[in-house]
């Protein structure tokens, strides 16, 4: 069970570490707002920070459930 919420946790790391760098490089105006014709989609430049912590905070959670894994698995 501890091991899918690892590999879960990290799956999301790497969406949300996808989504920093994808938003970080869109061309956004003076007004901080980008616009995806094809998509329809309005994108903010204040979503980046969000994406940011969103990554860190998944990394940080697949760690320390990576460490308790590791330890149950020493003490065995």
């Amino acid at each position: 069970m501890l091991v899918i919420a690892i590999a879960l946790s990290f799956i999301l790391s790497i969406f949300f570490g996808y989504m920093y760098v994808y938003t970080e490089l869109l061309p956004y105006n003076s007004e901080g707002n980008y616009f995806d014709e094809k998509d329809c989609v309005v994108y903010h430049a204040q979503t980046i920070v969000v994406w940011l912590i969103l990554a860190v905070v998944s990394l940080l959670v697949t760690a320390v459930l990576f460490a308790i894994k590791w330890s149950f698995r020493r003490e065995v």
